[in-house]
């Protein structure tokens, strides 16, 4: 019953928000438009990666107009991204309490509102209709632009939400990866020269605790943000065993949710390696991973974070999104600069976003990620140890 009503409740609930959105900012007076420039990006820490190229030639060609560039991103890394410098000020939205907290809601309306953006751009494309959408809503700009984007907001509330933009650049493929749908954006926007490569951040914060981390080592990122995505913990454990007969340091890294998971891989390694999980911020996981070997990961943002440190990175990749967020695809390539490698039980399923038909006991990884085997992931270890050899030696001559 609970799930028959889920539904039509939560689009009641969107009706209701919607209402009460236009009710507030038509309270407000709003601001004369300024020389400033509102980027939105609600989204999470591997899709903010994934821009950040995109991001800092967006924010360098306002700028030279003139603007000034405010970067509105979800709290879990806005922090992050200011101290990289991206934009001229950096906001931070709790994107759960905006959905949930009317007070906290109604306050950033009324601060976008007064704020006096003359272009607000919206440069995702499975736009949320009651986060990024309605904050573009309550600006004042005259030009707001967005992706035309999918359809993964109920279809009426796109069509309802695509009229507060004065402009939607077209998608030429609805199947593109994430790297050329930014690609395209920006040359709609009038960046012609734009173009998709591998994302790339430079990093320099190091704690007494990274710096104490015996070298080599190599990194096994062990959560995810949905535990369906998770290899298991044996797996993990096995892969540490061989990179430990081998001479290479074993450090655990994740989020504070993947304590369980990081106790189980400890078991397997007789707690020969550096447990890490839960105790690093974006930019100190950011300086862990630079200086690793290898970094092997579920599909996660630790992904996106290695590649754009420069470091080989090993990710166990279902089939959910396949091609959208990973393997990568780019329009120029950097030498020596290497891209994720993807390993993959491949399945007629894929695309199924993330919807298993295959049963699987409760907490377990979907079967396209558990099927995938030790010695598929230990070949690809064999081959980018070398890489990493020749990667680190070339850096070491050039630098």
């Amino acid at each position: 019953m609970n799930g028959l009503f889920r539904v039509p409740l939560r689009h009641m609930r969107t009706l209701v928000w919607l209402l009460l959105d236009g009710f507030v900012i038509s309270l407000v007076a709003a601001s004369v438009p300024r020389r400033r420039v509102l980027i939105i990006r609600p989204d999470g820490i591997g899709d903010f990666v994934l821009w950040s190229n995109a991001g800092q030639e967006l924010c360098a060609y306002y700028r030279h107009q003139g603007y000034s560039v405010v970067l509105l991103g979800n709290a879990v890394w806005a922090e992050w991204a200011s101290d990289l410098g991206l934009a001229d000020e950096v906001w931070a939205l709790d994107t759960n309490r905006f959905v949930h907290n009317l007070r906290y809601r109604w306050g950033w309306l009324r601060r976008l509102r007064k704020a006096g953006f003359a272009k607000v751009l919206h440069p995702v494309h499975s736009r949320v209709f009651l986060v990024g959408d309605a904050l573009v809503r309550s600006t004042n700009a005259e030009e707001r632009v967005a992706p035309e984007g999918d359809c993964s907001n109920a279809f009426w509330l796109k069509r309802w939400s695509d009229s507060w933009y004065s402009r939607l650049i077209p998608e030429t493929s609805r199947q593109s990866m994430e790297l050329l749908r930014h690609a395209e954006f920006m040359r709609g926007l009038g960046l012609s020269g734009f173009v998709a490569r591998a994302p790339k951040l430079s990093f320099s914060k190091t704690t007494s605790e990274l710096k104490s981390i015996s070298k080599p080592y190599v990194v096994l990122f062990v959560g995810a943000g949905l535990k369906i995505k998770v290899w298991p913990a044996r797996n993990f454990g096995e892969i540490g065993l061989r990179l430990r007969e081998c001479g290479i340091n074993v450090v655990l890294a994740g989020g504070p949710m993947d304590h369980l998971q990081a106790t189980k891989i400890l078991e397997c390694l007789n707690g020969n390696a550096i447990n890490l999980v839960g105790k690093t911020n974006l930019s100190e996981l950011a300086e862990l991973l630079r200086n690793a070997v290898v970094v092997l990961s579920n599909d996660t943002s630790a992904v996106h974070i290695g590649a754009a440190v420069g470091t080989p990175v090993l990710c166990m990749l279902g089939g959910g999104h396949f091609g959208r967020f990973l393997p990568y695809v780019v329009e120029e390539s950097e030498p020596f600069r290497p891209l994720p490698i993807v390993v993959v039980q491949p399945m007629s399923c894929f695309g199924c976003n993330w919807q298993c038909i295959h049963p699987r006991e409760r907490g377990e990884a979907v079967k396209c990620i558990s099927d995938i085997s030790v010695e598929q992931v230990w070949r690809h270890v064999e081959e980018v140890l070398p890489l990493w050899t020749r990667v680190k030696e070339r850096t070491r001559k050039g630098s």
